[in-house]
C-alpha cells in the first residue's frame, strides 16, 4: 500500500516532500480554471496522479480543458475525473462514463474516478465499475494526523476496481506542514508502486506513441494501437484467443508468419492492430540514436562496466543522444568535463 496527499491552490501552495509515495493535484475545473501551483505540485513524488474538478458544464468540452493542460503528463500521471458538487445534479452516470471514455481515448492511460461514499450508494456506477477505478471519500470528525488511515464506515455497493480511499479531507494533519496545523487531504493507495507504473501505458497521439522504448538487446517491437486494445491468440491463425492486449502497451517481436507476429512462447497478434520498428542497435554498435532514462538514480559513468566511477545523474524520463553501444552501454555524445561517459542499458531503452 501507498500513502499519498491529494493538493490544490492556494491551500496546499508550497506543499514539500513529507514522505507521501503519490501525489494527486488538481489541475483543472470546468473550463474556466487551471491551478497556477500544479507544476510545483505534482514534482512532490514519484508517483503522479492530475484531478479535473467537474462543474457539469458540456462533458467533451470539459474533457478537453482538462487534456490541454494535462497534455504535458500524458504517460506520467493518471488522470482522474472528481465528481461532487454542481456536478452531482448537472451529470448522469453516463455522462461520467462519457468522460472518463473521453479520456482514456486521448490519452491511453484509464482514468480513476473521485467520489463521496454516499454518491457510490446511491447512484447506478455498475457500468462504470466493470471499466475505471475508484478513489472514494469518506471521512472521520476528528483530526487526523499522518498517515493513518481508518476503515471504511459503510460499503461500497458496486464491484470496483478499489484503488484509492481519502479518509482525511480538511482535517488531515502532517508534521512539517504548517507547523502540523495546515489541513491537507489524506489517501491511501492500495495498489504497489510497480502496479501504478504498470497502469501508466503509452500515450495515443503522442510522440512516445510513435516512437517506443526498448531494451538494448530487444531487436523488433509492436507497439499496440487500436483504441480498444487488441487480443492475443496461442497461434499465427489466430483463431484462439488467451488474453487482451492494453491500447499503447508494447512488446517484443520475435518472428513473423503471413502477417501474424509473435511476442514469445507462441504468442501471436493481427499485425494490423499495431505498428511494429526495429532497434538497429540491437545489431550495429556504432549507430548514433537517442535513449530515454527509465528509472531513478542512473548515472553517467566514466567506463561502460559496473565498476564505472558515477559523475553525473541523469535525470528520469530525459532524452540523450549517444553515439553508439559498447555490450550493454551506450556512450551518451555529450561529455563530461571533456571526458567520454557511459549510461548503462539497465537504465536507458532505446527510443526507435
Amino acid at each position: 500500500m501507498l500513502n499519498g496527499v491529494d493538493l490544490a491552490s492556494p491551500y496546499q501552495t508550497g506543499f514539500p516532500q513529507l514522505g507521501q509515495d503519490f501525489v494527486i493535484v488538481k489541475f483543472t475545473e470546468g473550463t474556466y480554471y487551471t491551478n497556477p501551483d500544479r507544476v510545483t505540485q505534482i514534482a512532490t513524488a514519484d508517483l503522479k496522479a492530475a484531478y479535473h474538478f467537474a462543474n457539469g458544464g458540456d462533458v467533451i468540452s470539459e474533457a478537453n480543458y482538462f487534456l490541454q493542460v494535462f497534455k504535458p503528463y500524458i504517460g506520467q500521471a493518471i488522470p482522474i475525473l472528481d465528481y461532487e458538487a454542481t456536478a452531482l445534479n448537472q451529470w448522469t452516470t453516463t455522462n461520467v462514463e462519457q468522460w472518463l471514455d473521453y479520456v482514456y481515448q486521448k490519452t491511453g492511460t484509464k482514468p480513476w474516478l473521485y467520489m463521496a461514499l454516499s454518491t457510490e450508494n446511491s447512484k447506478d456506477w455498475t457500468t462504470v465499475a466493470a471499466k475505471y477505478p475508484l478513489w472514494v471519500a469518506q471521512y472521520n470528525n476528528g483530526i487526523t494526523t499522518g498517515f493513518q488511515p481508518h476503515s471504511l464506515y459503510g460499503k461500497l455497493v458496486h464491484q470496483w476496481n478499489w484503488a484509492a480511499f481519502q479518509y482525511a479531507g480538511g482535517n488531515g494533519r502532517l508534521a512539517g506542514w504548517g507547523n502540523g496545523q495546515k489541513a491537507v487531504d489524506l489517501d491511501i493507495c492500495y495498489w504497489t508502486r510497480e502496479q501504478w507504473q504498470d497502469w501508466l501505458t503509452t500515450p495515443k497521439d503522442s510522440i512516445v506513441s510513435l516512437h517506443p522504448v526498448v531494451k538494448w538487446n530487444v531487436k523488433r517491437v509492436f507497439v499496440v494501437t487500436t483504441a480498444t486494445g487488441c487480443n492475443l491468440y496461442d497461434g499465427s491463425d489466430l483463431t484462439r484467443i488467451i488474453r487482451h492486449l492494453n491500447y499503447g502497451s508494447s512488446w517484443a517481436v520475435f518472428s513473423e508468419e503471413n502477417g501474424a507476429l509473435e511476442l514469445g512462447n507462441g504468442q501471436w497478434v493481427d499485425g494490423r492492430d499495431g505498428f511494429s520498428k526495429s532497434n538497429p542497435l540491437a545489431l550495429k554498435t556504432n549507430l548514433p540514436g537517442q535513449v530515454k532514462i527509465i528509472s531513478n538514480n542512473s548515472f553517467a559513468v566514466l567506463s561502460p562496466t559496473a565498476a564505472g566511477i558515477k559523475v553525473e545523474e541523469l535525470e528520469p524520463n530525459k532524452l540523450y543522444d549517444i553515439v553508439g553501444r559498447i555490450n550493454n552501454y551506450f556512450e551518451l555524445k555529450d561529455k563530461y568535463d571533456g571526458k567520454t561517459v557511459y549510461v548503462s542499458g539497465d537504465n536507458a531503452y532505446v527510443v526507435l
